[in-house]
């Protein structure tokens, strides 16, 4: 029984622990996210501003800049969330999975 409970708690702590790395990584990537959109937002800004010598022509680069950097923004921030699902259920599964182990050496004969 003994080391059943201590096989429990190395799985609740394992968890645990993977879990904190995970939320770490998600919110240095929300951080690493917010500096590509400041970067993608200064570009198009650039852009803005070269565009007033050809006014009309240089106006369809300035949007069409300012539409891709925002889309690369977007696309980023969305296969970051899938990731970290991903994994959140990977660390889910494993700590599943130490249960049931733990619990089936428990009922061994």
């Amino acid at each position: 029984m003994a080391s059943h409970a201590k096989s429990r708690k190395e799985n609740v702590d394992a968890y645990r622990a993977r879990r904190k790395v995970l939320e770490d990584r998600i919110r240095a990537d929300a951080a690493e996210l917010g500096r590509v959109r400041q970067q993608h937002a200064a570009g198009a800004a650039r852009d803005r501003e070269q565009a007033a010598s050809a006014l009309a022509a240089c106006q369809r680069v300035a949007d069409r800049s300012a539409v891709l950097s925002a889309m690369t923004a977007r696309s980023r921030e969305l296969l970051a969330r899938v990731r970290f699902i991903v994994e959140g259920r990977d660390n889910e599964v494993q700590f599943l999975l130490g249960t049931v182990r733990n619990g089936r050496a428990l009922l061994a004969p």
